[in-house]
């Protein structure tokens, strides 16, 4: 991946010579970068920009309609604060599969930790965006359709409304919209069989969402964020300045590192044009994030899951957590009920000893699921139902044996 920002220096330096009208690249500094982008021959070129007004200059106009590999935004807008969105570019229609959703879902404490794929366009009929997918999951498939199974890849209803891809071993053919094949696409080996991700939509009641009001309309996953110190970390970024300078213009050689068979992310990190977010790195103000990066932390996740294996991040049905919780209760109650027949000690002991042992027993295993496989399993649940069950368990077990005694001293 590769990250174009514009940023505070740029808007600055671009009104000093260009008229932005409320944009954040002129039309002449967009199609130069567009041009020069293009002759690198990238996988695809992500344009997180909002343009909802025809393009001024007949050439950006031109490279917008006809560059088959440029994916454009538009803004559902399903807020309050914008019910009716953002329309995408006029040039590009929306059922050219060249236009995705730049929408992001945010939970009660303004965090972004989901990841939303695909939305029922009947959901929001007012809306000026009426396209299906994200504009992530839209380059995600442009990257991989040299590999892509198209009877077998998609979202459908048949499938439970899950996102399904499906990767061959050969290439497909070139057609018109892929006249090359990225030379940054990972080669896949020669005795691979052709397989299946399937991304599992997120259940309306589940995890930590449980009993909450929580929107999950749509095809909803959870972002598995990279291991980087910020969310920027996980792309190469550079600044529009550093592709546009006209004093030291960037080389050939360093341009074709940096472009050739990567997917290009164009947006906005200027911080008056407010597109920041809070992550789970950090909710602070300057801790937030530019959307481009989110894009790019989304993208990531759908190509490395594909590409690498990399595990999703997954969680029980709410069945199966109650089983859990459950289960971890009756091992911490039978542990301290073992402890009170072994150990000759305070029964409380034999209890702070269970909980203690259990609880680093539990943060261990579901340590070990996390990390080794990706699923999000209840920890906090067990700990206090198995601390209750166990503290209940002890109270109800030194009664009976002070009753016994007293019993005892009577006869």
């Amino acid at each position: 991946l590769l990250v174009i920002t514009i940023d505070d220096e740029d808007v600055r330096l671009q009104s000093q010579t260009e008229k932005l009208q409320g944009t954040s690249i002129s039309d002449r500094n967009l199609s130069r970068l567009l041009t020069l982008i293009q002759a690198q021959r990238p996988a695809a070129i992500g344009l997180d920009v909002y343009r909802d007004t025809p393009a001024q200059l007949p050439q950006l106009a031109t490279q917008l309609r006809d560059n088959a590999n440029l994916i454009a935004i538009c803004k559902i807008g399903y807020d309050q604060a914008n019910p009716y969105g953002t329309a995408p570019p006029p040039e590009i229609p929306p059922e050219s599969f060249r236009v995705g959703f730049s929408d992001f879902v945010i939970d009660p404490d303004e965090v972004v930790r989901r990841q939303v794929l695909a939305i029922a366009a009947t959901s929001q009929p007012d809306s000026r965006c009426q396209v299906p997918t994200a504009f992530n999951l839209e380059l995600a498939l442009r990257y991989l359709q040299p590999y892509l199974d198209g009877q077998q890849t998609g979202i459908a209803a048949e499938w439970g409304e899950d996102l399904n891809i499906r990767v061959a071993t050969t290439p497909n053919l070139p057609t018109a919209a892929h006249a090359y094949r990225p030379t940054g696409l990972v080669p896949l080996p020669t005795d691979w069989h052709p397989y299946a991700v399937r991304f599992r939509r997120l259940p309306s009641q589940f995890g930590v969402y449980q009993g909450r009001q929580t929107d999950t309309a749509g095809t909803q996953i959870l972002l598995n964020y990279r291991a980087t110190p910020t969310p920027k970390g996980v792309a190469i970024a550079k600044p529009l300045r550093w592709f546009l300078a006209s004093d030291q213009p960037p080389s050939a050689q360093a341009l074709q590192t940096l472009i050739q068979g990567r997917i290009v992310l164009i947006g906005v990190s200027a911080r008056d044009r407010d597109d920041f977010f809070k992550t789970p790195f950090g909710n602070q103000l300057d801790d937030r994030t530019p959307g481009v990066f989110l894009h790019a932390q989304m993208l990531s996740q759908l190509l490395s899951a594909v590409l690498d294996g990399r595990p999703l991040l997954w969680q029980l049905p709410g069945g199966w957590e109650l089983v859990w919780v459950g289960a971890w209760a009756i091992a911490m109650v039978g542990g301290a009920g073992l402890l009170r027949r072994l150990v000759k000690v305070s029964p409380w002991w034999t209890a702070a000893i269970a909980i203690s042992v259990g609880a680093a027993g539990l943060g261990l295993v579901c340590g070990g699921i996390l990390f080794l496989w990706g699923g999000w399993w209840p920890l906090i649940p067990p700990i206090l139902a198995g601390s209750l069950a166990t503290l209940g368990t002890t109270a109800l077990a030194v009664r009976q044996s002070q009753y016994s005694l007293q019993s005892t001293d009577i006869r």
